[in-house]
């Protein structure tokens, strides 16, 4: 039929292959996303119509729309004596239009962020490139007895924001930062891409509302003996905003007058 059922799994410590089976699968790879997706036409039936191949195992040119069109930033750590404790600076007019921000951090100050639209990587070091136009820019802000060198990077990361858009949509949709949920009707397959660190959460909440609503489980209607009547089943909701996160045992918006009462 075409209909995803489960999923072949490698344990790459064990080198041990298994599978898994569940009546919904969903894909929650970043900005690897697509390349998740490029298995449900690797993998589907001949014939079907998300294969890619007819009934004579001939291509029928069936392409994957992309759904993630990722972008890569770079950031860089500096020694704390870059910038004042309490101060930092957001630019929006940079010398090639990027935006960058100088924020202490931690006793350190934090450089970033690059933007270059390309594929998502495994090993994502950040070009010297992007570290060396970070260094020259933040040469703008400071004291020109101040040398900016690139032995003063105490670290640097480059990480990928995946820009989502619903292939399953209507034409003319736009790319978001916010996050998109989509189920594709030929597999049954939900992913769910973009959003950011600060809304995962949410994220979490929202694809599983979503696939929990099309069970046709909970579609059915339940017959009420006492009374003769037929009720629905209530459709479960994710339980995420009740789990409190590590750490989050005991917590409360009085902790922080807790603590300076207990401890001075």
């Amino acid at each position: 039929t075409g209909k995803v059922v489960g999923v072949k799994a490698l344990d790459r410590i064990s080198g041990k292959e298994f599978e898994v089976y569940a009546k919904k699968v969903i894909f929650a790879g970043g900005p690897f996303t697509d390349g998740l997706r490029e298995l449900e036409l690797t993998a589907a039936p001949t014939g079907s119509s998300i294969s890619g191949k007819d009934d004579n195992n001939n291509n029928n040119n069936t392409e994957l729309q992309k759904a993630v069109h990722g972008a890569s930033g770079s950031h860089i750590v500096l020694p704390g004596y870059y910038a004042p404790n309490h101060m930092g600076l957001l630019d929006y007019n940079t010398s090639d239009g990027r935006f960058l921000f100088f924020l202490p951090w931690q006793g350190s100050v934090i450089v970033g962020t690059t933007d270059k639209k390309c594929e998502a990587e495994t090993l994502p070091y950040p070009p010297e490139d992007e570290i060396q136009w970070m260094l020259k820019e933040c040469e703008k802000y400071l004291s020109h007895n101040l040398k900016v060198r690139r032995s003063d990077v105490l670290s640097a990361w480059r990480g990928w924001r995946p820009l989502a858009a619903d292939p399953n949509a209507p034409p003319g949709g736009q790319v978001s930062r916010d996050h998109v949920i989509s189920t594709n009707p030929d597999t049954g397959v939900t992913f769910i891409a973009g959003g950011k660190w600060t809304t995962w959460r949410e994220m979490a909440q929202d694809v599983l509302d979503k696939v929990l609503s099309e069970n046709n489980e909970y579609a059915t209607e339940d017959h009420d003996n006492s009374k003769g009547k037929s009720k629905s089943s209530p459709i479960p909701k994710c339980n995420t905003l009740h789990l409190s996160l590590h750490g989050g045992k005991g917590w409360s918006e009085s902790l922080p007058v807790q603590v300076i009462q207990k401890y001075g």
